[in-house]
This record gives C-alpha cells, sequence and structure tokens, in this order.
C-alpha cells in the first residue's frame, strides 16, 4: 500500500483484508473492521454535513475510546485536520486551543460551552453513526498525503510548548518503517492500547499501527495495571506498549511473567529514559527478548529507532528505522555520521513544522547532505555499526564548575545501591553561577534516610569523578509524574529547595 495517501485510505486497507474481523475491544465489546469503517463513514457524512471541508480543524477532546478513533478517520476522509487535546487540561486552557488553532468544532466527552461553532458531545456521537441524509462527495485520498492530518501538542526541542504539525504521509511512513523491525505478522498481533490519543504513541504506535495492519487493539481509558493484568490473559494480548513506569508497575505484580501470559512477544517502551536493568528485568520474566526500547519525540513522527529481536545492541539505545537516518552535530558546527554530538535525525515520518511558529520551526531544522535534518535537542553516540545512544537532552547537561555532568552517569551508578528502587539526577543553579548535581531517589522499602543517603554517596565517591558526585540526595515514596506518566523535573527541582 502506497503512503501516498490519506490515513483514511492507508487504513481502510484492512477493511478489504479482515471485514469480519474485529479491529476493537472496549468493555467486552467488539467492532469489527466493517462495523467501524461503516461508522467511520457515517460520521464523515455528518460532519460534511455540518460543514467539515478539507483543512477545516476539529478538536478532539476525549480521552481513549472507540469515538475518537472513529472521529480521527472521518475527519481525515474530509481532509480536516485533528487537533488532539488532553481531557484533563482546564477548560480556559481548551478554549485558548481553540482560538490558537481556529478550530471551529470540538467532539467532547461533556458540554462546556467552549465557544466552538459546532460542540458534539459524545451521547450524541452514537447518532453520528448512523447513515446520514447526504453521502460526502468522493475526494481523491492521494492528493492529501502532503497535507496535515493532526496538531499534537509538544514541549519542542528546545522544552517549550509548540503545536507540531504531522502529515498523512508522515503517519502512513512512520507504519511502513517499522515494519523491519517485526518478526511476525502485524495483523496477528493484539495490542493493549493505553498511551493518550492526544499523543503520537498513541494515535500513531497504537492507533494507526493496528488500524492500518489489521491487528485487533484493546482499548484502556487510561493506565492501572490490576486493571490491565485480567485483560492481557482475557484477549491474550501480545504487544504492549507504553512508557517505563507501566513496565515496572508490570514487574512489581508477580504474575506478571511467561506462565501468565505466554503470548506476549512486544514489550515497547518509550515517552522517557529507559533503564537497561528495566529491559533486562523485562525479558527475564519472559525468558525471551521481548523488550523494544523506542527513541523518538513528537517532532520525529514518533519513533525514529527501536530495538527488537531484529536489531538488538546491549546498552544501545536502538537502530534507525527504514529510511530514516541519524547524524551529529559537534560542538564546532561539524556535522559526521559517528562519534558524539547532538543527534540530528532525517526520516520520512518527521513534521511538517510547528503551526504558526516559522522561527521555532526554523530552529528546528538543518540541512546537510541534500537532506533535511532535525534538530533533536539530546547529546548522543553513534557507533560503527549505526547504533544509537542517547546520552542527555542537552538541556539537561549539568555544568557544575565548568565540568559537563551527564545525569544518566551518576544514574547508572546510583541504580547499584540495593536499596535504591528508582533515581533520577538534574542540575539547578546555584548562587555560583554554577548548578548543583541533584539526586532525587525512590526506596524498594522504607529505611533509614539518613543511611541511604550515606550508601549513596559513597558509591558516588568510588565510582564518579569528583565533579560529578550530587551535591544533594533527596529521598522520597514517589516521584512526581506528568499526564504522561514521565518525571515531572520542575517539581522535583522545587522540591530540592525545601531542607533535607
Amino acid at each position: 500500500m502506497t503512503i501516498e495517501t490519506s490515513i483514511y485510505a492507508y487504513a481502510r486497507q484492512s477493511l478489504e483484508r479482515f471485514p469480519d474481523k474485529v479491529a476493537i475491544w472496549y468493555n467486552d465489546e467488539g467492532i469489527t473492521y466493517r462495523e467501524l469503517f461503516e461508522k467511520i463513514d457515517n460520521v464523515a457524512d455528518h460532519l460534511y454535513e455540518m460543514g467539515v471541508r478539507e483543512g477545516t480543524v476539529v478538536t478532539i477532546h476525549l480521552s481513549n475510546c472507540p469515538e475518537a478513533i472513529i472521529a480521527i478517520y472521518a475527519v481525515a476522509k474530509l481532509g480536516g485536520i485533528c487537533s488532539m487535546v488532553h481531557e484533563l487540561i482546564p477548560k480556559d486552557a481548551v478554549k485558548s486551543y481553540l482560538s490558537f488553532t481556529e478550530s471551529d468544532y470540538i467532539i467532547t466527552r461533556r458540554p462546556f460551552h467552549s465557544g466552538a461553532k459546532c460542540e458534539i458531545v459524545l451521547t450524541d456521537f452514537e447518532f453520528l453513526c448512523i447513515p446520514a441524509d447526504i453521502r460526502t462527495p468522493i475526494l481523491n485520498q492521494n492528493d492529501m498525503a502532503e497535507k496535515c492530518a493532526v496538531y499534537v501538542q509538544s514541549s519542542g526541542t528546545d522544552g517549550v510548548p509548540k503545536t507540531v504539525m504531522v502529515s498523512h504521509r508522515a503517519l502512513n511512513a512512520y507504519q511502513e518503517n517499522t515494519l523491519p523491525h517485526f518478526d511476525s505478522p502485524r495483523s496477528e498481533i493484539v495490542g493493549l492500547a493505553v498511551a493518550p490519543y492526544f499523543h503520537l504513541l498513541g494515535i500513531s504506535g497504537d492507533v494507526h499501527r493496528t488500524i492500518s495492519s489489521g491487528a485487533q487493539m484493546v482499548i484502556m481509558k487510561k493506565w492501572d495495571c490490576e486493571e490491565a493484568m485480567p485483560l492481557v490473559s482475557k484477549y491474550h494480548v501480545s504487544l504492549l506498549s507504553g512508557v517505563p513506569k507501566m513496565y515496572a508497575d508490570l514487574l512489581a505484580n508477580t504474575r506478571f511473567s511467561k506462565e501468565y501470559a505466554p503470548q506476549i512477544a512486544y514489550c515497547f517502551m518509550g515517552g522517557d529514559t529507559i533503564p537497561q536493568s528495566l529491559i533486562d528485568e523485562v525479558d527475564k520474566r519472559f525468558d525471551n527478548r521481548v523488550s523494544c526500547p523506542v527513541y523518538g519525540m513528537t517532532e520525529l513522527g514518533c519513533g525514529a529507532c527501536a530495538m527488537t529481536r531484529v536489531y538488538y545492541k546491549r546498552d544501545a539505545t536502538g537502530y534507525p528505522l527504514k529510511n530514516t537516518s541519524f547524524c551529529l552535530e559537534y560542538p564546532d558546527g561539524t556535522i559526521r555520521y559517528s562519534g558524539e554530538g547532538e543527534l540530528l535525525c532525517s526520516s520520512e515520518n518527521m513534521m511538517m513544522g510547528y503551526l504558526k511558529n516559522p522561527n521555532a520551526t526554523k530552529r528546528a531544522f538543518t540541512y546537510f547532505d541534500h537532506r533535511k535534518w532535525v534538530r533533536t535537542g539530546d547529546y548522543g553516540r553513534i557507533d560503527a555499526d549505526g547504533y544509537v545512544y542517547f546520552l542527555c537532552r542537552v538541556k539537561n547537561i549539568i555544568i557544575h564548575n565548568g565540568y559537563n555532568v551527564f545525569p544518566d552517569d551518576v544514574v547508572k551508578v546510583i541504580r547499584c545501591v540495593p536499596e535504591v528502587s528508582d533515581v533520577v539526577v538534574f542540575g539547578k543553579d546555584n548562587s555560583n553561577g554554577s548548578e548543583d548535581v541533584i539526586a532525587a531517589i525512590v526506596l524498594k522499602k522504607r529505611a533509614d534516610d539518613a543511611i541511604i543517603q550515606e550508601s549513596v554517596k559513597l558509591a558516588c565517591i568510588k565510582s564518579l569523578p569528583r565533579f560529578a558526585i550530587p551535591q544533594k540526595i533527596l529521598v522520597l515514596t514517589e516521584f512526581p509524574r506528568n499526564t504522561m506518566g514521565k518525571v515531572d523535573i520542575q517539581k522535583l527541582k522545587e522540591f530540592s529547595e525545601k531542607p533535607l
């Protein structure tokens, strides 16, 4: 199937191949591909009747549910743009997104008088799934390939929030370019869909991968380990996808093993730093290479490199996807294909740019070797075999008394302290115009904080250069996290200001 088409047309191939196969499981009910595309086509007809046309922005303000998936493909069929918004953000923030994206339409769970021209509430959505009075004119889906399909929010390669524009072609290309990393037919996969749809990991990694390949997905509104375990067993889930915290939760449950779920074949991990110890523990539980770490970001169209049974090297971050290349920009501005420096990535699935932000778009891209590259904002290494190693966010490199401290170097040492369950290392400005190295740790079980802090300090003294030894060690019961499950570094910095 060509990627030079809309995501609707690209996904519709599954209807032709598997019309009576269940595509989506949700609340113990199955939706076949025939039923799914009937609903998509009917919703598209109703939206067209309401005035949605090519380029119309429709805000999707829903948690994970079949209606969100139906809406995404229905809008895509019409050549519209889906603006994906977190269901739990404040009402004023939603209004701000509507204004910024010039969205006159919103599909939401409950009415809240957003000010949009047309507000479609979820309770009315079933009406949209029945045939409309008019049919949508036949549009050339191939003409939509290079046009924008979705808007998603990103902290950007420089940490500043922006709205990323992703084309139909990029979303399709990601599906094609991940194929070599699978060693079994993707149509046979049953995935547990946990990642939120306001994030590309949810849209591209879960939804579009499933629907375009004729696979099956079991939808969870949000992650809950106790709710997930019976779903994994009941539906014979073979693919998991989520942030490292999700896998840490599963590992804490002794039932998560090869004996409980022998069909598990892929455990895709992304969205945050992935410790090698977590990868090893997941593989150990299943007595097999099931862990699949993925490196990527919204600007790269989700993932850009990954490690699976097909491509694997211990301690590496991943091997580039098909039609994806990495190079490095050195501090002196030279660009090379090996060594250490800021990672640059060129891929078919990278973003179009930032909405209404030409200056940020210009800064995010560079041109080299007749290709367009995204500046990732990440410091990394590329070895002779082409494997990529993520070392640190460029903005997270800690400069202590003139020395560069890579947080991951400190993390690896502290993880070896037996009592430590998890650790985060970050820098915080001090009064000397430098940065202090601060470590925050979570323990496996309650213990005397002072004794543990001393153990951590001794381990660092033994294994790290003097300038990399943390000036402060915080002992917490748990880390503060954002909506994607990532550790909230800003809140940790606020905690570090309090006296020990």
